[in-house]
């Protein structure tokens, strides 16, 4: 698997466009294998994209030391896949955290199963390893990820991808959100082990993939500081971006502005409230004429002492001209103090003071 994308631009003849439908039917890639045989550990590669590997590891760690238990009990039960290589040596195709496990008890050989073709078809290998891998278990999220990066080198766009292999590695079937998910390759270590440990949500780790790494910095140390289900992670990225626009600043100058930084801070706040004081703060920076209509509204409805059962709620965001009542009585005597408290806002111009907000 880790060596495929080397394939993959040595064989860029077969990679075309064209005979990327063939994923569609993985039935028709066949790929050959001879073995099992022992092969000594020190002649596997395990240095190719290391960067990739050490970030995977991280979701792995728990089957690692289970495989490490097995193994010590009774031995390695599946074989690793390898590709003969130069010099006598041997690339992992499929296996390299049964390699690691391996490597972790110290053992000298390992059971492999070695690739018997001459020629390698990088389409038919990357099948295999998909079809290998998640057989028994889903990929993770950085392995979903990694596989949109080889179909990507394969020649395949996002509505390409969606169109032909999503489905194989577990990936949401619209093209941007593919998009998103590829770019979860950009997350930097400390990011992904939060999101390993529950501290971020995956829907937050693909909202923060595309941010520049500052504002990815800076957004990753707001949602530690706070609380916020994906929901409000997402408005508050919106807010934060439509800012940056408006006001030509990075997303990381924004978030310095002392009123956000004293929410943030706050020793006397919890990461619940420090949630819903940052996004009021950010609606008022944001839309400074409608925080003010909400405010006026809210301070009309608390002096006209509305009794319960009886709703006014302006239009959404105050663009329309319609106030919306609502009842909700249980006897007759609650309808008529309700009607008789809507009369009274008539009188004392409480609804015109309303209406002029709209």
């Amino acid at each position: 698997m880790f060596h495929l994308r080397d394939l993959i631009q040595k064989n860029e003849s077969q990679a075309l466009p064209g005979r990327i439908k063939t994923l569609k039917n993985p039935g028709r890639l066949h790929v050959t294998w001879q073995g099992p045989v022992s092969i000594e550990l020190k002649k596997i590669d395990s240095q190719t994209e290391q960067l990739w590997l050490q970030k995977n590891m991280l979701f792995r760690q728990h089957v690692v030391q289970s495989l490490q238990k097995s193994i010590r009990a009774i031995g390695l039960s599946t074989p690793l896949y390898l590709m003969p290589g130069p010099r006598e040596r041997y690339a992992i195709m499929s296996g390299f955290t049964r390699f690691q496990a391996l490597h972790r008890c110290r053992k000298r050989t390992c059971s492999a199963y070695i690739l018997a073709t001459q020629e390698v078809d990088a389409i038919a290998l990357l099948s295999f390893w998909i079809q290998e891998n998640t057989a028994h278990r889903n990929l993770t999220i950085f392995e979903k990820a990694y596989a949109i990066d080889l179909f990507t080198a394969l020649g395949l766009n996002y509505a390409m991808i969606n169109q032909t292999c999503a489905h194989m590695v577990g990936l949401p079937p619209h093209p941007e959100s593919i998009k998103r998910y590829h770019q979860i390759l950009l997350l930097s270590k400390k990011i992904l082990q939060s999101l390993i440990q529950g501290e971020l949500t995956e829907t937050q780790a693909i909202l923060l993939a595309p941010l520049s790494p500052r504002d990815r910095t800076s957004m990753y140390h707001l949602l530690m500081a706070t609380r916020a289900n994906n929901k409000e992670t997402d408005a508050i990225l919106k807010l934060l971006s439509e800012l940056a626009l408006i006001e030509r600043k990075s997303l990381t100058n924004i978030l310095a502005v002392e009123a956000l930084q004293c929410i943030l801070t706050h020793a006397r706040m919890n990461k619940r409230e420090k949630t819903v004081a940052l996004l009021s703060e950010l609606k008022k920076r944001r839309y400074p004429l409608l925080t003010s209509h909400e405010q006026a509204f809210r301070m009309i409805i608390k002096k006209a002492h509305i009794p319960p059962g009886l709703s006014i709620q302006p239009p959404p965001s105050f663009e329309g001209d319609a106030l919306r009542i609502m009842f909700s009585p249980r006897s007759t005597l609650e309808i008529k103090q309700m009607l008789q408290k809507l009369e009274q806002m008539l009188d004392d111009s409480s609804f015109s003071e309303i209406l002029k907000l709209l």
